[in-house]
């Protein structure tokens, strides 16, 4: 919309609902969608059932939109459809915005209800559904159910739109708005550079693999483990650094040991200054067995650092060739391996030219200021009056 349609547009009051437990890269997306929304003059309020999930370095920030905490703790994914009219009618919204981390525990009763409200329901997946090859008859009713219901489905890959196509969701309904970061606050930075590796006990000539995110299954750590144990014993300069923390933090430093890179393995807990631990990176490791797409490496690859992926769901979209990184299989440590070893091949300024590349990538791509625009732009297009 232009300046002038924009102006004379009636506020909207937009209600996102919430009920995760833990801080991730779709909570990261609602805080900034609630800031945009409320920057163009929309009443926005983020309702949290259950656990307060807002990332503790805006806990003394003042801000623009209104958040409720403190509803009693809800399952989305098992909710009854009465049970979910009651909750969302109570919200009085124009505009119902449902963040989603997980499509496989989409509840279809939720969605109908939040349909059958009176308000405009839009979902943001966070993640890719199962090919409908491998759907049951069961699911592919429940996906059915699920593509009717909302007004409009954004998905943050274009692989994720492609998934959803597959199993029924129309193309009138559904939008691609990708992830993006701040690159003024993901940037390389030389003295956080010298803190973080100072502190990991990491020389300058030393060569830093790193991650950043949850510690579970799904993400591949153990592969990345397993590939940096065979790329690193001709490389006495080579570590690895896993920032964050869960359920398989012990499991990883238990393989640790018995892979003999216990001493080249640094755990550092999850901070919320991230943004000052990329850059003590050289390449970020992201072994994740599926993504939608990923801003952990959006993230390392905005502070400069080579990206290097396994080629699931939208990392494609990020890494579409090797002049910014590489992508591998999934599941492949000979691959992530040689991936490894190729960069411990590649001289400093090799490395530092790669990553050049991988920061302005994501700026041309990826700025989390264009695609909030975009996605505000598109719910305005769709449920904004005109006075």
């Amino acid at each position: 919309m232009d300046g002038v349609e924009a102006r004379s547009l009636r506020p909207l009051r937009v209600s996102i609902v919430n009920s995760t437990r833990a801080w991730g890269g779709c909570e990261v997306h609602t805080e900034a969608l609630g800031t945009a929304l409320a920057a163009r003059g929309h009443r926005v309020r983020l309702v949290e059932y259950g656990t307060a999930f807002l990332d503790p370095r805006t806990e003394h920030e003042p801000r623009s939109f209104e958040v409720i905490a403190g509803r009693p703790a809800i399952d989305f994914s098992t909710m009854s459809f009465p049970t979910a009219v009651t909750a969302l009618r109570s919200l009085r919204a124009d505009v119902l915005v449902h963040p989603r981390p997980w499509f496989p525990s989409a509840n279809w009763r939720f969605d109908l209800a939040a349909r059958l409200i009176g308000a405009a329901y839009v979902t943001i997946e966070h993640s890719t559904c199962e090919p409908v090859s491998g759907a049951s008859i069961g699911e592919r009713i429940r996906h059915r159910a699920l593509s009717v219901a909302p007004h409009l489905v954004v998905s943050v890959s274009s692989f994720g739109a492609a998934r959803l196509r597959e199993v029924g969701f129309g193309e009138n309904s559904l939008a691609v708005v990708h992830n993006g970061v701040d690159p003024e606050r993901f940037r390389p930075d030389p003295v956080a550079r010298r803190e973080a590796r100072g502190r990991w006990g990491v020389g300058e000539d030393d060569v830093v693999f790193g991650y950043a995110g949850r510690f579970r299954k799904e993400k591949g750590l153990d592969f990345a483990l397993a590939a940096f144990a065979r790329a690193c014993a001709a490389a006495p300069g080579a570590r690895l650094v896993l920032v964050g923390d869960g359920a398989q933090r012990h499991a990883l430093a238990v393989a640790a040991d018995a892979l003999g890179i216990a001493s080249r393995l640094t755990f550092e807990p999850f901070s919320n200054e991230v943004h000052r631990l990329y850059p003590g990176f050289d390449c970020f490791v992201l072994p994740s067995l599926t993504e939608a797409l990923p801003l952990s490496l959006l993230e390392a690859m905005a502070c400069g650092c080579v990206g290097l992926a396994t080629a699931v769901g939208g990392v494609p979209e990020v890494l579409p060739d090797a002049t910014a990184g590489w992508t591998v299989p999934p599941a492949d440590v000979d691959a992530l391996a040689a991936a490894m070893s190729r960069v411990l091949s590649m001289s400093s300024s090799e490395r530092g030219s790669a990553g050049a590349r991988a920061r302005q990538r994501v700026i041309e791509g990826f700025d989390s200021r264009r695609q909030m625009a975009s996605l505000v732009g598109l719910l305005e297009q769709r449920f904004a009056k005109v006075h």
